[in-house]
C-alpha cells in the first residue's frame, strides 16, 4: 500500500511528487515508480510516512513504532538526517513560521516547535524561540494527528485502542505568547490523515463525523448527510 503521498512547489517551480511504498520512497514525478531517493533510515512496509515542506525542502516523519529520525530531502539527491537534533516526532506540519513536530515515544502528548524560520534549531526553549510544550499528557491519550490553519494550531489526541479522543488549539505566534492548549472538542480525528486544512478551515472526520475547525466559530459539522455511515 502507498502509506504517504504528497506533491510540491520548491522556490524555483519545480513542482516534485514523492510517495512511500512498501519500504521505499519515490520521486514520482515523472509518472512511473522507477526512481527510489534513498539515503533514509530503514523503514516498514506498514509504517505511515508524513510530509511537509519548509524553508525549501520537504521534511518526513514516521509513525514507525521507534520512529525515525526526521528526514530533508532538497528535491534532488538523497534524504539526510534533519539538523540541529530534533526529536524523533510521528508527525510534522508548517504553523506560523516554525517546523511543528509533535509525539515522541518517550512523550507523546508533548508538541516541539522549531526555532523561527530555522527547521534546523531545535535547542532548548528561549533559544532563538526553539520550544516545547505539553497537549493534557497523562489523561491516557496520545497525539495522533495536528494541522494548521495559520491562526491556531489544532492537536488531536486518541486514547488507544478506544474511541475517546479530544481537539486541543494552540493560540500564540511564539514562546512569549503561545498559550496554554485549549480543548475545544470531546473527540479526536481518526488519524493524521483525517485532518486536512482547506481554503477555510482545517477539516476532521472521526468517529462523530467530519467537522471544520474556523477561528472564531464553533465546530460546524459537515457531515449531517453520511452521518449514519461514519
Amino acid at each position: 500500500k502507498v502509506r504517504g503521498l504528497t506533491w510540491v512547489t520548491f522556490e524555483d517551480g519545480t513542482i516534485k511528487g514523492i510517495a512511500k511504498e512498501g519500504t521505499a520512497v519515490y520521486d514520482i514525478t515523472a509518472g512511473s515508480w522507477a526512481t527510489t531517493i534513498g539515503g533514509h533510515p530503514a523503514i516498514h512496509d506498514a509504517d505511515e510516512v508524513h510530509f511537509a515542506i519548509f524553508k525549501n525542502v520537504v521534511i518526513m516523519t514516521s509513525e514507525e513504532s521507534t520512529p525515525i529520525a526526521p528526514q530533508k530531502w532538497t528535491g534532488s539527491g538523497s534524504w539526510a538526517a534533519l539538523g540541529g537534533s530534533p526529536p524523533a516526532c510521528r508527525f510534522c506540519c508548517v504553523h506560523k513560521g516554525r517546523l511543528i513536530l509533535p509525539g515522541t515515544n518517550a512523550d507523546p502528548s508533548r508538541v516541539y516547535f522549531s526555532g523561527n524560520a530555522n527547521h534546523e534549531l531545535w535547542s532548548p526553549a528561549g533559544a532563538d524561540d526553539a520550544t516545547n510544550m505539553f497537549v493534557h499528557p497523562g489523561d491516557g491519550m496520545v497525539i495522533n494527528g495536528i494541522a494548521s490553519d495559520g491562526h491556531y494550531l489544532y492537536v488531536s489526541k486518541k486514547a488507544p485502542g478506544s474511541a475517546e479522543g479530544a481537539i486541543y488549539a494552540i493560540a500564540g505566534d511564539g514562546p512569549a505568547t503561545f498559550k496554554a492548549p485549549v480543548r475545544i472538542a470531546h473527540f479526536g480525528a481518526a488519524s493524521q490523515r483525517a485532518m486536512s486544512f482547506t481554503h477555510t478551515a482545517v477539516v476532521i472526520a472521526g468517529k462523530n463525523g467530519v467537522w471544520g475547525l474556523r477561528v472564531g466559530e464553533p465546530l460546524i459539522k459537515m457531515s449531517h448527510a453520511i452521518s449514519p455511515d461514519i
